[in-house]
C-alpha cells in the first residue's frame, strides 16, 4: 500500500479515537506483521462484554470502537479514493461488524446501526479533516508520532473559529 495512503488510514483512527475522547498511545506507518501501521489507543469496549452488557453506557462504548474502526478506510478513500482496496479495511470492518453484532437484536439492526454510525463518523471527519491531513503528513514524515505528539498536531491544526469538536450525545426524537 502506498505510504501516504497508510498515513491517512492511520490518521483517520487517531483523529475518531480523539473525537471520542479517548486516549491515544501512539500511531506508526512501519509495517509489521500483517499490518502497514497502526494506532495504538485505549479500548472503548475494556471491562464489558457486549452480549451480557448492552445498555445505555456500553451502547455509547460501542458507537466509540465502531467508529474509531470505520474511520481509517473512510479517510483513506477519502485522501485516495484510487488506492483503497477492500483487504485495506477488511480487519477494521470485520471488527465493527462483531462489535455491531454483538449490541443489536437482529441482523437488520446490526445493519442499520453500522448504517447510523457511518454516516455520523463520516460528519465528524469532515469537522475534523484539517487534523487529518496534518497527523497523516506527520506519520509521512516521522513514520512514528506519540499520543501527545498527536494531541499537538490536532490541536495545532484547529482553525481559531473552531471550538472543542466531540461527536454529540443528543438523543433525537422523530415524530411520524
Amino acid at each position: 500500500m502506498n505510504v501516504e495512503a497508510t498515513a491517512y488510514h492511520e490518521a483517520g483512527h487517531a483523529v475518531m479515537t480523539a473525537a471520542c475522547n479517548r486516549k491515544i498511545h501512539s500511531a506508526t506507518i512501519i509495517p509489521r506483521d500483517d499490518a502497514h501501521g497502526s494506532v495504538e489507543h485505549e479500548n472503548p469496549l475494556r471491562g464489558i462484554k457486549l452480549k451480557f452488557n448492552n445498555g445505555y453506557p456500553a451502547r455509547l462504548r460501542a458507537e466509540d470502537a465502531v467508529m474509531i474502526c470505520l474511520a481509517g478506510g473512510i479517510a483513506q478513500l477519502r485522501a485516495f479514493p484510487r488506492l483503497l482496496r477492500r483487504w485495506h479495511t477488511h480487519t477494521d470492518y470485520v471488527r465493527a461488524v462483531e462489535i455491531a453484532r454483538s449490541i443489536c437484536g437482529s441482523p437488520d439492526e446490526a445493519t442499520a446501526f453500522l448504517k447510523w454510525l457511518d454516516l455520523r463518523m463520516r460528519s465528524i471527519l469532515d469537522v475534523r479533516w484539517f487534523q487529518v491531513e496534518a497527523v497523516a503528513a506527520a506519520l509521512v514524515e516521522r513514520k512514528r508520532l506519540t499520543g501527545a505528539e498527536i494531541a499537538s498536531l490536532m490541536t495545532a491544526a484547529l482553525p481559531s473559529r473552531q471550538h472543542v469538536l466531540r461527536p454529540s450525545r443528543a438523543i433525537l426524537l422523530f415524530r411520524g
